[in-house]
């Protein structure tokens, strides 16, 4: 069965949030209406508790291994308010702990930009876009040199390995939050 949304109608699970369906699928480059609901509960919390009313520009939702969006959601905050207002809002998304990532203001000087959603702990037997998303980033990094397949096998595992040591973080040959972190933050 397929269903049809006016422009102007919310988004599932969003009460008081700005994000209406012509928005999103106007942003996204999929006319696959899905909305991950911890990352829409993430963004309505901070909309109530960060007391800077703010719009939601866009949002992202294409799978894109070579793309921070590809992982989960993103979302583009403020990008109407004056300087100073937009350098509050994301001080207070910093501060909220309710994103996994907020983009600095030289990358994103005309919006806060936000993830949502946390990368997931990955290990040798694991498959699907969040492995082909890590071999890529492992691939700039220069510590994986075969295709991306999106099977985490055991070229990815040395190449985790490589990575864990040239960072100085632990040796498990696993993508946890530590390594996500440091392919992230350059």
């Amino acid at each position: 069965m397929r269903l049809s949304l006016s422009a102007d109608a919310p988004l599932p699970q969003t009460r008081r949030l700005h994000l209406t369906a012509g928005r999103f699928f106007s942003h996204a480059r999929t006319d696959t209406g899905w909305t991950d609901l911890a990352a829409l509960a993430a963004l309505e919390r901070f909309y109530r508790e960060c007391g800077i009313p703010f719009a939601v520009e866009r949002a992202f939702a294409a799978p894109s291994p070579a793309s921070p969006h590809g992982s989960g959601v993103s979302f583009d905050l403020g990008r109407l308010l004056p300087g100073p207002l937009r350098r509050e809002l994301r001080k207070k998304a910093v501060q909220s702990g309710l994103f996994y990532r907020v983009e600095p203001e030289f990358s994103c000087p005309d919006c806060v930009h936000v993830d949502c959603l946390p990368r997931p702990r990955l290990r040798e037997g694991d498959a699907g876009v969040f492995v082909f998303y890590l071999q890529a980033l492992l691939r700039q990094r220069e510590v994986y040199s075969d295709v991306c397949t999106g099977v985490f096998g055991e070229p990815t595992r040395r190449a985790v390995l490589r990575l864990q040591t040239a960072e100085s973080l632990p040796h498990s040959g696993i993508a946890d939050e530590a390594l996500w972190y440091a392919i992230l933050r350059r």
